[in-house]
């Protein structure tokens, strides 16, 4: 069993996902406008992966979602989501080796949201990861009420 993961940096956020979940990471370089007959909501671009352009979302250091695709942002990690996948924009993307589950916790009543994509807390570095995987990273950026 692989436990192999990937920190995603976010702004100040870090969120960790288990490396199988992310199909491939692209450059934000490759992120273009959204130009879809049919607009997707909260979707700052698209990708192109596996032969297709997929939609592209943006969240910030807090989880809101973003209309805009701030400076930082260098990767693109895309993600299944069952019938395709979505990008999701990071500033950073790196395969960790693998982490003991001993430092995990489960998510502070406070933190438990509807809808939330942090699944748990994890010791990271000098302070707390988020935890996450791909169903529900792309469940929160694609049920999310739409950015005005």
């Amino acid at each position: 069993m692989n436990n192999t993961q990937v920190a995603l940096k976010i702004g100040t956020l870090m969120l960790i996902l288990p490396q199988s979940e992310v199909s491939a990471v692209e450059s934000c370089l490759d992120v273009l406008p959204a130009n879809l007959a049919q607009p997707i909501a909260n979707v700052v671009g698209t990708v192109a992966f596996a032969g297709q352009r997929w939609p592209a979302y943006c969240v910030s250091q807090e989880l809101s979602l973003m209309a805009t695709m701030p400076q930082e942002r260098r990767a693109c990690v895309m993600l299944a989501n069952g019938n395709g996948y979505i990008g999701l924009l990071c500033d950073d993307a790196r395969v960790l080796k693998t982490l003991s589950t001993e430092q995990n916790y489960p998510l502070p009543s406070a933190m438990a949201v509807h809808n939330t994509p942090v699944l748990g807390l994890l010791r990271f570095e000098d302070g707390l990861a988020c935890l996450s995987d791909a169903a529900h990273l792309c469940s929160f950026v694609q049920q999310h009420p739409t950015i005005q």
